[in-house]
């Protein structure tokens, strides 16, 4: 399942597997199920992470690399549903001051002066958007590749059938 984008900069997407497949993580355990959920977001991630990366190389907004440094993803398992979510984004606390400034540089801003606000306008240069636009599909496809072939091989190791 896709949601749409959560706040300014934060994108969340799960995959819910057909039956059988969680089934198959149940009866492997909580222990795998959560690591196979776990590996399998977090590389179907890294397409949206290299992908706004390349934006902000492109636009030319890159000083010191810490905004780009600050892209991530982070895992988040719920044990009482066993449900696992990606949260794909610019990282709380990374990098230093420039990851607090993403939403200024994603959205533009009005240009302040010694404290004042001018009439002038920064304009976007939109990063993460643009990413989750052209990539999502593919990171969808990719968490959901990885997570088959983990669950077929953890199920093969402890002898537990599935397709």
């Amino acid at each position: 399942m896709v949601t749409s984008p959560k706040g300014a900069l934060r994108f969340e997407f799960s995959i819910e597997g057909d039956v059988e497949m969680q089934n198959t993580l149940r009866r492997l355990g909580k222990i795998p199920s959560e690591k196979i959920m776990r590996t399998s977001l977090k590389e179907g991630t890294k397409v949206l992470t290299q992908a706004a990366r390349a934006n902000l190389r492109r636009r030319g907004t890159k000083r010191t690399g810490q905004l780009a440094a600050s892209i991530g993803t982070r895992v988040k398992f719920y044990s009482h549903s066993g449900t696992a979510v990606a949260i794909w984004g610019v990282r709380r606390g990374m990098a230093g001051e420039r990851a607090r400034l993403a939403h200024l540089v994603e959205f533009g801003h009005k240009k302040v002066l010694f404290g004042q606000e001018t009439d002038k306008e920064v304009q976007p240069h939109p990063f993460l958007t643009p990413a989750w636009e052209a990539k999502r599909m593919l990171a969808i496809g990719i968490a959901t590749n990885v997570m088959a072939a983990l669950v077929r091989a953890a199920a093969a190791k402890m002898g537990v059938k599935f397709r």
